[in-house]
């Protein structure tokens, strides 16, 4: 995703029924069931869209340009280099017409979400072991998928922009971003400085390579 840093999110305010058919209509999704927002959603930007056709989400009103092409990017290379579950296709929609905003439509996945009640109050300590497994896995999987340049996504071309200098110039940098914004929340002592600045350059030479 993008490197930059947001602290707000844009969310999709009212939807009309008559909205969700336009674009149901666009992908040929079938008629609209029913609609609700998603207790779990990031951001407000999602809608559960129940069609005669199947379930799906609606992901609108992104944050930043090229937002929704990032999202899709990353959940083609996932589904090629990982087993996961990943709602494909990801079809979006950068056209405003419909409801001022691009939007990206996909399938709705099955499953709970882990801070549901539901899954807190029945899984045993033997699920939670096993989904844990399955999510180291998964991370294994994950790191499968190598480029040959790091830096940031040009979303629209698909290629990598470097970053300026290393990527241990970004990655520090940007730990001594979020540390300095820590301290806003609670108190960073010079204890706690020594103990970053420490294993910071004890993982230099990790991060050259």
């Amino acid at each position: 995703m993008t490197t930059k840093i947001y602290f707000s999110t844009n969310q999709l305010g009212h939807v009309t029924n008559e909205q969700l058919q336009l674009m149901l209509n666009r992908f040929n999704l079938g008629r609209l069931v029913s609609a609700q927002k998603t207790s779990k959603g990031v951001g407000n930007q999602t809608l559960f869209v129940d069609t005669d056709s199947g379930r799906y989400v609606l992901k609108g009103n992104p944050l930043y340009a090229e937002q929704l092409i990032e999202e899709k990017f990353y959940v083609e290379h996932l589904l090629k280099y990982t087993s996961l579950p990943v709602s494909s296709p990801y079809l979006v929609d950068e056209s405003a017409d419909i409801f001022g905003w691009s939007y990206a439509i996909m399938h709705r996945l099955e499953g709970v979400h882990r801070n549901a009640p539901i899954y807190r109050a029945e899984s045993s300590e033997p699920d939670r072991r096993e989904i844990a497994a399955i999510s180291a896995k998964i991370l294994n999987e994950m790191h499968t998928w190598k480029v040959e340049q790091y830096g940031e996504l040009e979303p629209m071309t698909g290629t990598i922009r470097p970053f300026e200098g290393s990527y241990k110039k970004w990655l520090y940098n940007r730990i001594g971003f979020w540390l300095d914004d820590a301290k806003q929340y609670s108190v960073i002592s010079p204890s706690d400085m020594k103990w970053v600045e420490e294993v910071l350059s004890d993982s230099e030479q990790a991060f050259d390579r």
